[in-house]
């Protein structure tokens, strides 16, 4: 494939702090679109370059917890179900990126060349890139439980969603393990001609995290992933050099890195 058509879908769910968005980086092959519930919020993101989709379902909310639950409509596609025509239909690749994470072109190439080149290694195609957890202490369920811990979010309904894993581990025939590997959610890379193999796994994840009110989805997807490993393909987290930061402190820094440049040469 030597011109590969990506769609790099991001989003951000309730009022934001700010209306600063890290810019889109549009090209022949590559479309960028931006997903929100705040109307001011498509302005912004249209004036950094996406193409902006505002989600009329999803009702505006400053509760933490329900705007977490919202985002996870787009980042495992849910929101594409009946509305398909959101976005590039015919592109080869969606990328979902956190709203916090600063991609790139480059980034975009890196990663359609990684997943191309597995397929080449392994003589079969996979269905999804991810990136492996960033905290190599992390090697089972009960891990990403204990972080999760510490943010209210997360913590709120935790006990439910402990007896939930607790449940699917102990049952025999489901045969889930809690010494699993865990993954980074924050940058997936589906590959659409595969894209229907782990369609039950995206739909596993979302209603697990919609019905338990537990919006921690790297636990599901490490949970329920389990069963389609064969077309989950992981990449070291650190393989991409990516900014992970609100982009309103990005465009402050830089700000103040350029002012300071500019009295140095005074």
């Amino acid at each position: 494939m030597t011109n590969p058509t990506v769609v790099v879908i991001s989003c951000f769910f309730c009022v934001p702090e700010s209306h600063h968005i890290y810019p889109a980086c549009p090209s022949p092959h590559t479309s960028f679109y931006f997903f929100t519930n705040f109307e001011p919020l498509c302005q912004a993101a249209e004036q950094a370059g996406w193409i902006p989709r505002f989600i009329d379902e999803a009702p505006l909310s400053n509760d933490p917890l329900v705007c977490a639950l919202q985002s996870k409509r787009v980042k495992f596609l849910t929101c594409l179900k009946d509305k398909p025509d959101r976005i590039n239909t015919t592109s080869d690749y969606i990328l979902y990126v956190d709203h916090k994470l600063f991609v790139q072109h480059v980034h975009v190439q890196q990663l359609v060349r990684q997943l191309v080149r597995l397929h080449k290694q392994e003589a079969k195609e996979s269905a999804v890139l991810i990136r492996f957890h960033e905290s190599p202490e992390h090697k089972s369920l009960w891990d990403e439980v204990n972080a999760a811990r510490a943010q209210e979010r997360y913590a709120r309904h935790m006990n439910k969603t402990v007896a939930t894993l607790q449940e699917c581990l102990s049952c025999s025939t489901k045969q889930y393990k809690a010494e699993t590997q865990i993954f980074n959610t924050g940058l997936l890379l589906y590959y659409k001609p595969q894209l229907h193999h782990i369609q039950p796994l995206l739909d596993q994840v979302y209603d697990a995290c919609t019905h338990g009110q537990q919006p921690e989805c790297q636990i599901w997807w490490a949970l329920y992933v389990q069963k389609y490993r064969a077309w989950c393909q992981g990449i070291p987290f650190n393989d991409l050099q990516i900014v992970w930061m609100k982009p309103q402190q990005y465009a402050a820094m830089t700000h103040f890195f350029q002012q300071r440049k500019k009295s140095l040469k005074n």
